[in-house]
């Protein structure tokens, strides 16, 4: 229906028209006379306020639709970035797969054209070598012929040589056979007068008798009578030491023929001059069987003294020297000792004093008696010479534990020192009385080594070695 078919109408608010858009606004305000104005304000404010308010959802809307659109929008463009990355990336991967398939097979290419260069190198070597071994093979066939015709050719002309000059050669050959042994015979005439000379020397040095004949043959001389009683028992005991030992490679025998000996021990009563024994010309040996005490008195040695002395000088006969080496047995001198030191057998006159030293000092066995059933005898042994008046004024320095005082029978053991004196005095006025006993040392000096110092042997090595060889041609 038309608008001009409805009666024309106003809007009214509250009661109260309102102008339509573009009419003047009105000027009444009422009834009364001006008096509406203000409610007619208040209607246009809330109807721009409601208008502003619609505008501003739709506004509010419309920019909401509008995020949604753009976020959807990005989101798809994401995904589809995405998936063009992807197949981008895969792309990629397919063409480094492509390119990595392609350099492999450039590198198996050029490998297997390096295989192929080398084995056509190797083959080309082959063929130069064989060709080289078979230049070689034709060459040495060559210097072969060719030392075959140079070898014919000396043969010939050697052939021709011989058959000329035969009968010189057969005399060249004839003088050097002379000459070669003449030459021998020379050497043996030497050899044999080196073994003569050594023979020579053999009876004087038993030890070059051990290495010519292999064996020494030693021989002691019986014992004289004025021999000490355990002297028999010494002489033994060097024999045991002695017989089959082993001097340098030759066998040592104790023989009981004196015609068969190569050493000869002799005994002597006394030495003197301090010598207890003596290796004459090394084949023949003096042993002292005792000496004489500080008394003038011959006394025997005992059975150590005999076993010392007669080993070095068997050591001296065998080509061994002095020994530097004082506890050596072949050291220049040896400690003695007598079996006894004083065989006493004495007449004291009545009153009288009968005095005698101790040859050293030491420890002594001291044995007197005297054959008288009434009277006895003093003994006093004192250090140092006492005079007779000095002895019976008491005027001397007497050892306290020894045999001091009157006995008819004693026998004490007795320490002195060097120098002491022993006086026997027969203290009857009447008779003369005898005294008779023994005088013994019992310390016995240090034990020397018996084995002959190596050191002080006469020969070397060298020289020994000569002998050996000398003798082993026979």
């Amino acid at each position: 229906m038309a608008r001009s078919d409805y009666p024309e109408s106003r809007p009214t608010w509250r009661g109260r028209p309102v102008n339509p858009p573009g009419a003047p606004p009105s000027t009444s305000r009422g009834s009364s006379g001006g008096g509406g104005s203000g409610p007619r304000w208040r209607v246009i404010l809330a109807v721009v306020f409601g208008i502003g308010a619609g505008l501003m959802l739709l506004l509010v809307f419309g920019l909401s639709s509008q995020l949604q659109q753009e976020e959807s929008g990005r989101l798809s463009a994401e995904q589809e970035a995405a998936q063009a990355a992807q197949q981008r990336n895969e792309a990629i991967s397919a063409a480094n797969d492509a390119i990595a398939r392609a350099n492999q097979e450039t590198v198996l290419r050029a490998t297997a054209e390096a295989e192929q260069s080398e084995s056509e190198l190797v083959a080309q070597q082959e063929t130069a070598l064989r060709a080289t071994a078979v230049a070689d093979r034709l060459a040495a066939e060559q210097v072969a012929q060719e030392e075959t015709r140079l070898r014919a050719t000396a043969e010939a002309k050697a052939q021709l040589a011989a058959s000329e000059t035969t009968r010189e050669s057969r005399l060249r050959a004839t003088a050097e056979a002379e000459t070669l042994q003449s030459k021998r015979q020379r050497a043996a005439d030497h050899t044999q007068a080196e073994r003569e000379l050594a023979l020579e020397l053999a009876r004087t040095s038993p030890t070059i008798k051990a290495i010519a004949t292999g064996e020494l043959k030693v021989h002691f001389e019986p014992l004289p009578w004025y021999a000490g009683s355990n002297a028999g028992q010494a002489l033994q005991d060097v024999m045991d030491s002695l017989d089959g030992r082993n001097h340098h490679g030759a066998r040592i025998q104790v023989t009981d023929s004196e015609d068969a000996a190569d050493i000869y021990v002799r005994w002597v009563r006394d030495y003197g001059d301090h010598a207890l024994g003596r290796a004459v010309h090394q084949t023949v040996i003096h042993v002292g069987l005792g000496s004489t005490n500080c008394n003038d008195e011959w006394q025997a040695f005992d059975r150590n003294t005999v076993v010392k002395i007669l080993w070095h000088e068997l050591g001296h006969t065998l080509g061994y020297g002095h020994s530097d080496d004082p506890n050596n047995i072949m050291y220049p001198t040896t400690d003695t000792r007598f079996e006894l030191e004083r065989d006493v057998s004495r007449v004291i006159a009545a009153g009288w004093i009968w005095r005698f030293p101790l040859c050293r000092a030491g420890r002594y066995s001291i044995g007197l008696e005297t054959d008288s059933d009434d009277d006895g005898f003093e003994v006093v042994v004192a250090r140092g010479f006492v005079d007779w008046d000095d002895y019976h004024d008491g005027d001397y320095d007497a050892y306290g534990s020894c045999v001091n005082g009157r006995w008819h029978q004693i026998t004490r053991t007795c320490d002195v020192e060097g120098g002491a004196y022993v006086y026997v005095e027969n203290y009857d006025r009447d008779d003369a009385i005898r005294v008779s006993g023994q005088i013994i040392q019992l310390d016995d000096p240090p034990w020397p080594e018996m084995q002959w110092d190596e050191d002080a042997f006469y020969y070397d090595e060298e020289t020994l070695v000569y002998y050996r060889e000398l003798f082993a041609e026979e």
